[in-house]
């Protein structure tokens, strides 16, 4: 009985029917980073941990705020036990109870900040001395607000409060400290959480008055504070109109659903009611704060405010498992995919299944290879060879089988291609395995053929491997030195001059084409009337733009003849403005050798986390 009796006395001094307007502003945050897609949760129970802990502490430190200004006020004796609106001390503790109550609110402090401490590891290793330092704030802010309050300074103190408390969210949620979307969504909630302890000050003017304490409304006076109320509200919706319309994002405009209450308390204001106005004000800007929320969140793809945007040349993949995307969200960059090529897929389908079926012959009781190679500089190709093999109607020519007849190995650029042949195989075992249907006449697995893939980050550094291999092969008596080359239409002469020019017979065979996405010349060289694509992307986003990538040779030459506005040779690294990343080195050595232009970086590997971490090392550098 007595321990529910203190726990009401404690849940009456804290004043905690003024806490969900704090913490609707704190969980705001969680609607931010999910819009702009910067949420990080790698560690969903870690994150959930660290979330609940500080929402613990923000309890603890409201309950602490409120319970130091009623001990202040009363042994000051701001607050008369007779008239004063804030009854709540006198009517629930007593002074040895409120102060008992403090220690408890500064133990418990102490004892989560040091769980959450612990709990910081691996990602969010780095989160430590938050969760050292704001206990600590939050103390400090709780101690200091009277005191400034008597000095008209207690909303600046308040609102100081609120940042630092939505700050900590923000940071625990994306993992990363505040940017410019933090203030940019939040300057709606830090005006609004002015309004409420405004309010309060403006309700009991005439009360503070005369304990001699200096509020904003007290210098101002009744009228002008009223003034101050109303600026501050119209403020709020200036901020909502703009972020409306600079990021076309409409649907915000549902905050004005508010108005009206906001005019039926400023009303009873205006003529002298100022009857819980604060609370009043707080509820109303509440309700707005939520309406943003929800319209922020079911907005995600209209607003963005990230840091970079990057614009990739290349088309997206149909899920929102494009790694790209996935990589460069997840460290706060506007991803823009503009893709400069059409690509055709599964091209001379019918020579590539006559070329597959007869790599081997059988004379007598010997196998002859008419190929000892196969060479995939693509994923294009690697992806039309899967499709051409997985839609004929032979049943029995399975990939698996095709690709343990290149006696020398299997050549391939970049990690993409082997991870598009890799699932395909791994997809085809499983679907053998539920059909109990086993073709492998000889046992032939994929982790054997795996030993048999050499894989290299560009088409340079592939061909030194594959002349190795085929020198070795005829030292050991193997004659054969013919190599397949899938490949497309467009692609660059140097794997294909290399390897002729040390005597391996190369026969290329076209698996897929490229053409570019270029509607805005005619071929007499007019322009034609239908708008050209990628130029309005480009314009629509152009202002935005911190970072290029190119994926291609073909592209460069697309961009460049094209778009002379985005890049130009004269400053030798692109537009001031424009950073400029490149795929790879022979994507690097047409920027040079052609236009003279050196791109900013070179991704080490031709893949989304290379790229990524060789454009975070450069902004790293720059700061």
């Amino acid at each position: 009985m007595m321990y529910g009796r203190r726990a009401k006395q404690f849940y009456d001094a804290s004043r905690f029917f003024l806490f969900p307007g704090v913490m609707l502003a704190a969980f705001l945050q969680v609607s931010i980073s999910y819009s702009q897609g910067t949420m990080i949760a790698n560690d969903p129970v870690k994150l959930a941990k660290l979330v609940f802990g500080c929402l613990a502490i923000s309890t603890l430190g409201h309950s602490l705020y409120y319970f130091i200004n009623s001990y202040v006020d009363f042994i000051s004796g701001v607050d008369d036990p007779k008239t004063s609106h804030d009854r709540t001390l006198f009517d629930s503790v007593n002074v040895n109870t409120l102060f008992k109550f403090m220690m408890v609110d500064v133990v418990g402090l102490t004892v989560i900040a040091s769980y959450l401490v612990m709990q910081c590891t691996g990602e969010y290793e780095w989160l430590k001395p938050l969760f050292v330092l704001y206990p600590i704030g939050v103390v400090a802010i709780s101690i200091s607000y009277t005191h400034l309050k008597y000095i008209a300074l207690g909303n600046v103190n308040y609102c100081v409060y609120v940042i630092m408390t939505t700050a900590v969210y923000y940071t625990i949620l994306t993992n990363a400290l505040p940017d410019k979307t933090f203030w940019i969504f939040n300057a709606l909630t830090f005006v609004y959480s002015q309004l409420p302890i405004l309010g309060n000050y403006h309700r009991d003017l005439e009360e503070d008055a005369k304990a001699g304490i200096k509020t904003v409304p007290i210098l101002l006076g009744r009228y002008n504070s009223w003034i101050m109320l109303s600026c501050l509200i119209i403020t709020g919706y200036m901020i909502v109109l703009h972020q409306s319309f600079y990021y076309q994002c409409y649907v915000l405009l549902a905050s004005f659903m508010t108005i009206f209450e906001f005019k039926r308390v400023m009303l009873k204001t205006y003529k002298g009611d100022h009857t819980a106005l604060n609370y009043y004000l707080g509820r109303a800007g509440s309700f707005t704060y939520t309406f943003h929320l929800i319209s922020s969140s079911s907005s995600s793809s209209s607003i963005t405010t990230g840091t970079d945007t990057i614009v990739l040349f290349k088309s997206q993949k149909d899920d929102q498992q494009d790694p790209y995307l996935m990589l460069f969200k997840e460290k706060r960059f506007n991803v823009e995919f503009i893709p400069l090529l059409t690509i055709k897929l599964n091209c001379n389908d019918q020579q590539v299944l006559t070329t597959l079926k007869n790599i081997s012959t059988s004379t007598g009781d010997e196998k002859n290879y008419y190929y000892s190679s196969l060479v995939i500089t693509s994923s294009n190709a690697m992806q039309s060879l899967i499709n051409i093999v997985e839609k004929n109607d032979d049943h029995n020519l399975l990939l698996l089988d095709i690709l343990r007849l290149f006696r020398n190995g299997i050549f391939l650029v970049g990690e993409s291609s082997l991870n598009l042949l890799i699932k395909y195989l791994q997809q085809q075992q499983q679907l053998n395995t539920n059909n109990n249907n086993n073709n492998n006449d000889d046992g032939t697995s994929i982790n054997e053929l795996k030993e048999m893939i050499i894989v290299e980050s560009n088409a340079n550094l592939l061909s030194n491997r594959i002349i190795e291999k085929q020198h070795k092969s005829i030292d050991n008596n193997n004659n054969n030195n013919r190599v397949l080359y899938l490949c497309g239409n467009i692609r660059r002469d140097e794997l294909p001059s290399t390897l002729k020019s040390n005597n391996i017979i190369l026969d290329e065979l076209i698996i897929y084409e490229n053409t570019t996405n270029n509607n805005s010349t005619t071929s007499s060289g007019g322009q034609d009337e239908e708008e050209d694509m990628v130029l309005t992307r480009l314009n629509m986003i152009k202002d935005r733009i911190q970072w290029i990538v190119f994926f291609s040779p073909s592209g460069v030459d697309y961009i460049i003849n094209n778009h002379k506005s985005l890049i130009h040779s004269e400053s030798n690294t692109g537009c001031a403005n424009i950073r400029i990343a490149s795929i790879g080195p022979t994507t690097t050595k047409h920027l040079k050798e052609q236009y003279e232009i050196t791109p900013n970086i070179t991704s080490s590997s031709p893949n989304a986390q290379s790229l990524l971490n060789s454009i975070l090392e450069y902004n790293n550098n720059q700061k």
